[in-house]
């Protein structure tokens, strides 16, 4: 899969263009500036615009190649529900393979890391975790 936060400069510049009133329009080796309202801050739109300049190798990367962003999307889509699907089945089986050492080692409450715990952010938590935070 082609590394999608490459792209992250060029999203962010649209973002805010986009956010402030501005669209971007791909016209050949060019791109447009349109304003979508008629009230937009002079100075704020002035700033976007140099902003864009200062990053136009990376608006160009997204905006000259429709088809090559597209098919980095459905590449990366693929590759996304590919991983979805392996991390669904490995949660599964974490969640049984869990259960199943709290049911052998029933004397065992505390959390599977030790006294370090489950980090705040990690998408899967022991149960022992799961209950301290949910205050059990």
């Amino acid at each position: 899969m082609e590394n999608l936060k490459k792209h992250e400069t060029g999203v962010l510049a649209i973002e805010t263009a986009w956010k402030n009133g501005l669209r971007l329009v791909p016209a050949g080796d060019m791109i447009d500036i349109e304003a979508m309202s008629t009230d937009l801050d002079p100075e704020q739109s002035r700033l976007i615009k140099q902003m864009l300049k200062q990053n136009k190798e990376s608006l160009r990367a997204i905006t000259s190649n429709a088809k090559g962003i597209r098919e980095t999307l459905c590449d990366a889509q693929e590759t996304l529900l590919r991983d979805n699907d392996v991390f669904l089945d490995n949660l599964d089986a974490w969640d049984r393979l869990e259960k199943a050492y709290r049911m052998v080692f029933l004397d065992d409450a505390s959390c599977i890391n030790g006294k370090k715990g489950c980090q705040d952010t990690a998408i899967v938590r022991c149960k022992a975790c799961e209950g301290v935070n949910r205050g059990v």
